[in-house]
């Protein structure tokens, strides 16, 4: 299986069997109330497009050690705090859509790489943000 579509699916929690999907390129849990993504997420080896908005996630620990393969991520419109500098560590990142989130600032050392169209942070309340380096694009 290379595409898992659980899009409104009144899920709370998902799991992943590594194992089982290493061959997943493509998940999209949007329109659910998931509050955790298990840390399994982050051994998927082919995980390229990741959709995940509008869901009650509040932390994202599978990007604890930095996606690999990560092209496409939308956490749009959840409950996120926190921008975790390890979601731009993925030089394979083109598209980040973040907005609508509880975010109040953006970590100094956060590097933007070369997105394809700019990141997505609007209705976020931020406090501070970078002036200069990658943010400057935004």
């Amino acid at each position: 299986m290379e595409r898992l579509n659980l899009a409104y699916d009144c899920l709370g929690e998902l799991t992943f069997n590594s194992s089982a999907l290493s061959r997943l390129e493509t998940v999209n849990i949007s329109n659910n109330n998931i509050q955790v993504i298990h840390e399994s997420f982050g051994s998927l080896p082919r995980i390229s497009r990741l959709e995940a908005k509008r869901n009650k996630l509040s932390k994202l620990p599978m990007f604890s050690r930095g996606p690999t393969y990560l092209q496409y991520l939308d956490i749009s419109d959840n409950l996120l705090e926190e921008f975790l500098p390890s979601i731009c560590s993925a030089s394979s990142l083109k598209t980040l859509k973040i907005s609508d989130n509880l975010i109040s600032s953006i970590p100094d050392e956060i590097r933007i790489p070369n997105f394809t169209s700019p990141p997505r942070f609007g209705q976020n309340f931020f406090a501070r943000a970078r002036s200069t380096g990658g943010l400057q694009k935004l």
